[in-house]
């Protein structure tokens, strides 16, 4: 019987990790170490316009447009292994809010919606494992630098009380930060 239930807890994992793995990429260079700023290694707070079409499935509804406030911060990271600095992308908009961070090879989506954080986060171990369905394409400009980020195929996120939003493929963000 015991070795039944250690049977069933070990296939449970096996299935979780299999189920994560089509949503992450592992032990690639990601498209975001393409920014100017992913080597920046100050605390730095700038202005930023953001754009957003966000479509989730539950329920069925598209949130964002254009944000209300927006910033892009760079955070030091003092007991820095595999990067010198945090990069976060901050839009508030009237009916959500977006934080998307960087760090290393790893990165974060969070989308609070309804006083409730849904999110998708890589950063934690060995910084090696990132978002895979996601689209980055970036465009310098003379005084800061723009991001797009378009979701490719259907990236689920989820709450801390287990309860689960499925961003659609099709959703994107834009960022436009000015130096």
């Amino acid at each position: 019987m015991k070795r039944i239930l250690i049977l069933l807890q070990l296939m449970m994992f096996v299935g979780f990790l299999s189920a994560q793995s089509q949503f992450l990429e592992y032990y690639k260079e990601p498209a975001f170490i393409a920014s100017k700023y992913n080597d920046y290694c100050k605390n730095i707070v700038l202005k930023m316009q953001s754009y957003a079409i966000i479509q989730i499935d539950e329920p069925p509804m598209v949130l964002g447009g254009n944000a209300d406030s927006s910033f892009f911060k760079v955070e030091i990271e003092p007991d820095s292994v595999y990067d010198c600095s945090y990069k976060i992308y901050s839009a508030q908009f009237s009916n959500c809010s977006i934080n998307y961070t960087t760090y290393a090879f790893a990165d974060k989506l969070s989308i609070t919606y309804n006083n409730k954080e849904y999110s998708l986060s890589c950063i934690d171990g060995g910084m090696d494992v990132h978002i895979k369905n996601l689209s980055h394409k970036y465009k310098s400009l003379k005084n800061g630098e723009e991001l797009h980020v378009y979701v490719t195929e259907d990236i689920p996120l989820m709450a801390k009380d287990r309860s689960e939003i499925v961003l659609q493929k099709g959703s994107f963000f834009f960022f436009s930060i000015s130096d």
